[in-house]
């Protein structure tokens, strides 16, 4: 660990028991040119008049941690060589003991004018507003200091966190108790934890699932260039050591279109927990959580859905180890569709998860361990459409795929059209052009029906004029009006003039 010496300006590096007290501080980063550098310290290349925007924080730092008797402080821009993969993801992993060690934490609030005292939101105070609470590093430096005190951009003492918790209460969501170290962190769900950094942004997509490594007292390695996948890591990371499975109420308390992600087991950011700032562990009985190949292990009362608007009829229901403080009874349920006899997905578009009273059908519900699959699908594909007609060879046939009836289901680029899965499914209609100029198009009505185990396609071929509407031909076409309503009857009298199958 490389430290500042408050006197010299200079980097000394300790290590383990040797490591002297010291300060740290927590800031937000302004613009490169107003930051310090690890190269800047190393190479003693700082000049009071030249770079005095820049030493604003080391100087402020360093006067402070004299006045406390500190001879060190720690300051990350300073501090890390973050040229080095290995030590950057060695500070990382070790940043948040770093603060919970540190004597004394001091954080600089750049934005919030010297001499202001009020801190009350109903005056519109600058502390409250302060870009600090929306950055997500200073989530963990928030938490785990044991001594923090707060300072204006004068270096003025705004106040500790002690004595400022009921404005941070507010500010931030997060408890009194464990704002001041009343409850250990390991004492909040881990769906409560991750409410804490919902809305908290960073420079880089991944710093979001490395900046709670601390919080959750989990490490990984660090990939720069991974973006979300980062997130993910960090909650597979959750389950295998924390048997918490409030991991799994993302969504919950949030309406539909304010979910970030539409498909799989796990969610996409912090923000999808915006809601659960409330839900507590229940240990009714013992979660269970496994992470496997494609999937998550995890032991379920598994019950049919309730009819309603947030849940479609014949879905499923998980009842989660978790709920809402103020219901002791209530506890989460996750909405599923299953895959096979105990093989689920998570239905999430459209369907966040509910509250429910945990007496509702455990009766005929009994405990199981069930596979939830991971896998993930972009929001904007509806999760019933699990099914594509995919047009090959039609360069080879001298065939362009001109247009697709209704578009919304095209695929321009991967020759691919998109299908219900059910027995109500609709009919696709494709007009495929020959190179021949003097040709006429090639109309191919298209119909999925099945499920995975039977698959079936109907489909029916005609041609019609390059001219011709496709939207006007499906509407008012008398054979495919027909098809529309009943191909068993056209198969009987349209033969003659059009080629029909499955």
């Amino acid at each position: 660990m490389r430290l500042i010496n408050v006197e010299t300006w200079k980097l000394e590096y300790f290590l383990g028991d040797a490591i002297p007290p010291y300060a740290i501080l927590s800031h937000t980063w302004g613009n490169d040119a107003d930051e310090l550098t690890f190269r800047d310290v190393h190479d003693s290349v700082l000049d009071e008049t030249r770079d005095a925007r820049k030493l604003v924080k080391l100087k402020g730092s360093c006067q402070q941690a004299k006045k406390d008797k500190l001879g060190y402080v720690w300051i990350d821009t300073c501090c890390i060589d973050k040229a080095d993969s290995v030590e950057l993801g060695e500070a990382i992993n070790s940043m948040f003991q770093w603060y919970n060690k540190a004597s004394e934490c001091y954080v600089y609030l750049s934005d919030v004018p010297a001499g202001e005292r009020d801190v009350s939101r109903e005056h519109g105070s600058k502390f409250f507003s302060s870009r600090w609470f929306q950055r997500g590093w200073s989530l963990q430096e928030l938490l785990a200091p044991k001594r923090l005190r707060f300072y204006d951009q004068g270096w003025e003492l705004l106040g500790t966190k002690g004595q400022m918790a009921g404005a941070i209460e507010q500010i931030t969501g997060i408890p009194r108790a464990f704002l001041l170290g009343w409850l250990g962190l390991h004492e909040a769900s881990v769906a409560q934890r991750m409410s804490w950094a919902a809305g908290r942004v960073t420079k880089r997509k991944e710093d979001i699932a490395y900046s709670l490594l601390g919080i959750f007292g989990v490490m990984m390695p660090m990939i720069y260039g991974e973006g979300n996948q980062a997130f993910f890591r960090l909650q597979e990371a959750i389950m295998r050591g924390v048997r918490d499975d409030s991991i799994l109420a993302w969504g919950f308390g949030m309406q539909p279109n304010e979910l970030e992600t539409s498909k799989g087991a796990l969610a996409i950011s912090p923000s999808d927990f915006a809601g659960c700032k409330n839900i507590v562990s229940r240990q009714w009985h013992s979660p269970f959580l496994d992470i496997m190949a494609g999937g998550l292990r995890v032991n379920l009362y598994v019950c049919a859905a309730p009819r309603g608007p947030s849940v479609e009829i014949g879905d499923y229901c998980g009842l989660l180890c978790c709920g809402p403080e103020d219901s002791t009874s209530a506890v989460v349920w996750i909405p599923l569709k299953k895959i096979s006899t105990s093989e689920f997905e998570r239905t999430c578009y459209g369907r966040p998860p509910l509250a429910r009273d945990r007496a509702v059908d455990l009766d005929r519900s009994p405990i199981d361990t069930v596979s939830i699959r991971i896998e993930r699908q972009s929001a904007n594909v509806s999760e019933s459409r699990r099914h594509w007609f995919c047009i090959e060879e039609s360069v080879g046939a001298h065939l362009e795929l001109i247009d697709v009836f209704p578009e919304t289901s095209w695929r321009k680029d991967n020759a691919m059209i998109a299908t219900g899965t059910g027995g109500d499914a609709e009919w696709f209609l494709a007009r495929l052009r020959p190179s021949e100029d003097t040709s006429c198009d090639f109309l191919v009505a298209l119909k999925y029906e099945g499920d995975i185990s039977q698959p079936r396609v109907r489909w029916h071929v005609m041609t019609a004029s390059r001219s011709a509407d496709l939207t006007q031909l499906w509407l008012n076409h008398p054979v495919l009006q027909q098809l529309r309503f009943d191909l068993t009857e056209f198969e009987k009298i349209g033969k003659t003039t059009a080629k029909t199958g499955q």
